[in-house]
């Protein structure tokens, strides 16, 4: 019942750009991980397809401004896997994880610990 509020919120948010998310539309989508992760990583990854970039997602998702803790730590790599599935994700910024890294120093510290984390599987620690 709860997830199917979820989606139903978030149906708006999917015509829209992703840096127009709002505050409410970004807490349901972390919550969403935690009611139906499978149907949350689906609606995401349509997104992806249609046109949502994963990165910019990513630059909304994870604030900036979270030091001095890493920009994605075990915790949160963990929700990734749950919100989108790191699979997914690794597959689809697979050319910015071997490109030089963007001008944005956000993006760019995204990608940098995607890039370490990604030999490093959530609980293989």
């Amino acid at each position: 019942m709860f997830q199917h509020e979820i989606a139903r919120h978030l149906a708006v948010s999917a015509r829209r750009p992703i840096d127009e998310l709002t505050e409410l539309q970004i807490t349901l989508l972390w919550a969403w991980r935690h009611t139906e992760s499978e149907d949350c990583q689906t609606w995401i990854n349509q997104r992806f397809d249609q046109e949502w970039d994963p990165l910019a997602l990513l630059s909304v998702l994870l604030p900036p401004d979270r030091a001095p803790f890493p920009v994605i730590d075990h915790d949160t790599l963990q929700s990734l896997d749950a919100l989108i599935g790191l699979e997914a994700l690794y597959s689809r910024l697979g050319p910015l994880l071997d490109a030089p890294d963007p001008q944005n120093e956000h993006r760019a510290r995204i990608l940098q610990a995607l890039r370490r984390h990604r030999g490093n599987p959530p609980g293989s620690d």
